[in-house]
């Protein structure tokens, strides 16, 4: 961004060179004093300007452009599901970024929109191990019914937005703003429809009453393993059901993963 501001500097006093030049006579006088204003005139308006335009082709980062985008986040399906612990880390950080550097932070958003759409595919094992662009994931998302078709839209658009904002275009700090609240609702509205595929039970069936108390009376044992880089281990517990919900209510905060949850003999 300086050598950006330092380039626009030098154009304009080298344009206002050339016009004193061209005005007492040192060059050929044509059409060139016209332009020459004209670039005098817009150099140091530059970097204010958030459209650029060359015939047909339009490219804008700009109030009107976000709000489609906005409408369209807008017609996504909401689900009641609670938003997963791990994506409220991800959001801080994402802010963080946008106090400092608001590239950074749309370079941030564009990385775990691509992560979390990825993950939602590679729920299919037989899709982990191939390399395929996200345009062919988000088609193969809508495909099998991972995600919602109106997904795929302000996705896009979204990313498109991060990857002009990362390659040089013009993007100014309200509408960068704009943009990263729009990613990190797509992001959550995406980490909540992973959270309910991967939850999804593999089966179902019917229990008795006198099934569903003796697993509320009993005791369970629980492994769990420690993976510390030097001396990692195991650790067992046994907990009764009220100990179970409550150990893993704060899993997500462990430094241990969970491997075996086994019933072992009712409290009666």
């Amino acid at each position: 961004m300086k050598l950006l501001k330092y380039t626009r500097i030098i154009i304009f006093f080298v344009v206002l060179v050339l016009l004193i030049l061209h005005l007492f006579n040192f060059i050929v006088v044509d059409n060139t004093t016209i332009l020459l204003i004209v670039l005098l005139l817009v150099v140091p308006l530059s970097g204010s300007l958030k459209k650029i335009k060359f015939g047909e082709f339009e490219a804008e980062i700009g109030s009107k452009e976000v709000e489609k985008i906005e409408s369209k986040v807008k017609e996504l399906p909401e689900d009641e599901i609670s938003i997963p612990y791990e994506i409220n880390e991800t959001v801080e950080q994402i802010y963080s970024f946008l106090e400092d550097d608001r590239i950074l932070a749309l370079a941030k958003i564009r990385i775990e929109l691509e992560k979390i759409l990825f993950k939602i595919l590679f729920t299919k094992k037989e899709e982990s191990d191939k390399k395929i662009s996200l345009s062919s994931a988000l088609r193969r998302l809508v495909d099998i019914d991972l995600i919602d078709k109106r997904y795929v839209s302000p996705i896009k658009d979204v990313i498109s937005v991060c990857n002009r904002a990362i390659h040089g275009e013009e993007i100014d700090k309200k509408t960068a703003e704009t943009i990263v609240d729009i990613g990190i609702d797509l992001l959550k509205k995406l980490h909540k429809d992973f959270y309910k595929l991967i939850s999804e039970p593999a089966e179902s069936e019917a229990i008795s009453s006198k099934e569903r108390d003796e697993y509320s009376d009993s005791k369970y044992y629980v492994i769990t393993v420690v993976p510390l880089v030097d001396g990692p281990h195991l650790n067992k517990y046994i907990f009764n059901q009220e100990e179970l919900d409550q150990f893993l209510d704060g899993y997500n905060e462990f430094a241990e993963f969970l491997v075996e949850i086994k019933k072992i003999k009712s409290s009666s």
